[in-house]
């Protein structure tokens, strides 16, 4: 069995078998099967807290030699790297593209109540609360939300599996693992935006009484 502090040697320019059947056998059985035998791939199994040392003089004897050498433990941490490197870029996209989202929803709320100010203020000259209006505004925010969060549960999700099947030509490695907390989050997220963003600019944009407001907007 390899584990992780597995290390490698191979003669320079050979490449490193892949899917090859290994048979592991002690040097006198493989004299005695051929006594000019060469071992052109060698595997060497350490103990952790003898990995540097040995991945050193391994080193040394690699380029003295001119042998290919490669240590499993390396390999991993690079890929590590590069795994937390990628999470950075797509994470930091996808919140960059979630805040535009966000900020063209509620600049679009904003608009949609300022050029509605006129029909806002009749309705409340004829009787019509804020209380009443701010809970209008309310459902109609929900219900934006909801028409957006269910295209992230159709084409959103679907455009996520689309890109798993790709990736997973690329690296038939990967696993896929769906994102239900990041998921719930957002959807969390929206409906407050949806929710809360139409009275708060209501409030804000109706501090003036509803004759002062129908005046204004007449000039």
């Amino acid at each position: 069995m390899i584990n992780d502090s597995t290390i490698g040697l191979l003669p320079s320019g050979q490449a490193a078998p892949v899917g090859v059947p290994t048979i592991f056998i002690s040097s006198n059985s493989l004299e005695k099967i051929d006594k000019n035998s060469i071992t052109s791939l060698l595997y060497i199994n350490v103990d952790k807290k003898y990995e540097e040392k040995i991945k050193l003089e391994l080193k040394k004897m690699s380029n003295t030699r001119g042998l290919w050498f490669e240590s499993k433990s390396e390999s991993t941490e690079s890929f590590n790297k590069s795994q937390m490197v990628m999470n950075i870029l797509g994470g930091g996209i996808a919140i960059i593209l979630i805040l535009i989202g966000i900020l063209n929803f509620i600049n679009i709320m904003i608009t949609g109540i300022n050029s509605r100010l006129k029909e806002l203020a009749v309705l409340e000259s004829i009787g019509m609360t804020k209380k009443q209006i701010k809970k209008m505004l309310t459902f109609e925010g929900l219900y934006y939300g909801l028409i957006t969060i269910g295209f992230i549960l159709t084409i959103g999700v679907g455009i996520i599996y689309g890109v798993v099947e790709l990736t997973k030509n690329i690296a038939d490695y990967a696993v896929f693992v769906f994102p239900t907390v990041p998921l719930i989050f957002l959807i969390i997220v929206i409906l407050l935006i949806c929710i809360i963003t139409p009275s708060f600019v209501f409030k804000i944009s109706t501090k003036q009484s509803v004759t002062e407001r129908i005046r204004e907007i007449d000039k």
